[in-house]
This record gives structure tokens, C-alpha cells and sequence, in this order.
């Protein structure tokens, strides 16, 4: 999830994992670079990704390698010269990139049904309804914080990111409520650093409650944060 936006999430290039996961069981060969296979990636583990999926990991730390699946190729290096490294080997020999309609294929059933829910108008408002009029009127390089739970796995699926740092949330800390307080952190930041990047916080009502009181610290500060 940190690294969202990194490559742009144009479902043509890329795809935002948490609604295009269905289709990594179909993949024969799986990198993982700087990420650990834990829970966000399902632990790399069937039914999530094939028997026979085989994996290539970069990781700094060599410790991390091979949590929970084994790995075909390790490698233990710093991931900008691996994948530049790599990158010119597959440029040497030629390689011709394979057409990653394969993706969108195995997506088809899961964005169909996304459709059918989308037309339903009656009842309370779905987290889905939500995302997509919040996509729609999000500037391209907005920085969007997600945190709750249910509304969350709404928001991250449907919301795609194209530029980085351009998605944060509480999965490296395990639990929701992180949110608001590290959206300040964000608006703080870009205001320091003189980007002035829009910060959005997308969070349910249950992680919204938990650290109300930071609205007065946002107040305080006068950080523009929506």
C-alpha cells in the first residue's frame, strides 16, 4: 500500500492490488520488491496465488526474504539498483514485455459485479458510492489517507493512485484510527517541504471517532486537511 502510485494505476500499466488481487493466482512469476509477504498481500500464500507461482524477492534486509513462501530468486540488495539491475538484463535480451490484458481478464467477474452494485440507488449510501464520487473530484496528485475497516476495503479498491507518495494507511500499524493524525502529519509535511500537495482523509465513522481530539491540534496549526 505505501508504495501505491509509484507506477501509475492506469489499469493498463498498473493496478491498484486491492481490487485487482484476483488476478495474482493466474500469475506464473511473482517480484516482490521491498515489501513483506504479510497479511496485505495474503501472506503470499494459495488461495491468493498459485501452488506453482513461483517468486522473485528484494529485500534490504536479508531476514525478510521467504516469510511464509519460499523463494526461487532471492535477492538481498537495495531495490532501486535491483530493479534497474534486472531491468537492463531483460533490455539486453530483448524481452518483449508480455501483454498484461491477462489482468483485466481475470478481473472481469469482480468489476462487473462493482458495476451492479454501483446502479443500486436505494437504501443508505454504499462506502462504494462514496469512493467513486470522491475520485472523480480528486486532483491527480493528491495525497489520500484511508483508515476504518469495512468502508475502508471500499475506498482502497475502488480509488486508483497515480503518483507517489499518493496512499497511506494503517496497515503498517496494524489497527485503524491512525488516520487523522497521520493526515496532519502529511499536510505538516508537504507544507514544509513547499509542495502543497491536497491532503484527503477517506475513514469511517468507527476511525474517525477514535482521535476526534486531533481536530483541535489541525485547528491549532491552521492545516488546510479535508
Amino acid at each position: 500500500g505505501s508504495a501505491r502510485g509509484l507506477v501509475k494505476e492506469d489499469m493498463e500499466t498498473g493496478f491498484g492490488f486491492p481490487v485487482a488481487y484476483v488476478a495474482a493466482k493466474e500469475a506464473d512469476v511473482v517480484l516482490v520488491a521491498g515489501a513483506r509477504m504479510g497479511h496485505p498481500m495474503g501472506y503470499a500464500a494459495p488461495p491468493f496465488y498459485g501452488e506453482d507461482t513461483r517468486f522473485i524477492q528484494i529485500d534490504i534486509d536479508g531476514a525478510e526474504i521467504g516469510r511464509n513462501r519460499y523463494v526461487e530468486a532471492p535477492v538481498v540488495g537495495d531495490c532501486g539498483p535491483a530493479l534497474e539491475g534486472i531491468a537492463q538484463a531483460l533490455e539486453r535480451r530483448h524481452n518483449q514485455p508480455k501483454d498484461p490484458s491477462w489482468v483485466n481478464k481475470a478481473m472481469e467477474t469482480r468489476l462487473a459485479k462493482l458495476e451492479d452494485l454501483a446502479r443500486e440507488t436505494s437504501g443508505q449510501v454504499h462506502p462504494l458510492h462514496m469512493a467513486r464520487e470522491l475520485k472523480e473530484r480528486l486532483p491527480e496528485d493528491a495525497i489520500v489517507i484511508g483508515d476504518g475497516a469495512n468502508c475502508l476495503n471500499w475506498i482502497k479498491a475502488e480509488l486508483t493512485i497515480n503518483s507517489s507518495i499518493g496512499w497511506m494507511d494503517q496497515d503498517p500499524f496494524g489497527s485503524m484510527g491512525v488516520g487523522v493524525p497521520m493526515a496532519i502529519g502529511a499536510v505538516a509535511a508537504e507544507q514544509e517541504s513547499g509542495s502543497n500537495r491536497p491532503v484527503v482523509v477517506a475513514t469511517g465513522d468507527g476511525a474517525f471517532g477514535q482521535y476526534l481530539g486531533e481536530l483541535a491540534t489541525l485547528s491549532l496549526h491552521g492545516l488546510p486537511m479535508l
